[in-house]
């Protein structure tokens, strides 16, 4: 393995599309779907906490490096920092969730 890539490999900040493949996975993930209750409501989720950032409100996580409002919302989710409120939004919880 030559040097560059070993460097690379291990100190190197992930570039863009690296990144974007990494959201694209998270999001393909069962886990995030469960946590919120499937993918609607996820999207639901994420559209409302990204407007919510782009109003100005702070991450609930740290932002690292040139992290993206989307992935903010990612690692909110994952993080358990933000879920939907099933009780005043009237929904029902999906089965199995303790929220």
């Amino acid at each position: 393995m030559g040097t560059a890539r070993l460097f690379r490999e291990r100190w190197a900040t992930p570039t863009l599309q690296e990144i974007a493949a990494q959201m694209i996975e998270a999001l393909k993930s069962d886990e995030i779907v469960n946590k919120v209750g499937g993918r609607f409501k996820l999207t639901a989720l994420i559209q409302k906490r990204m407007l919510e950032l782009m109003d100005g409100a702070r991450p609930l996580v740290e932002r690292t490096g040139n992290m993206t409002d989307l992935e903010v919302v990612i690692q909110e989710i994952l993080q358990d920092k933000i879920a939907i409120d099933y009780e005043a939004s009237g929904l029902d919880a999906p089965k199995g969730m303790t929220r």
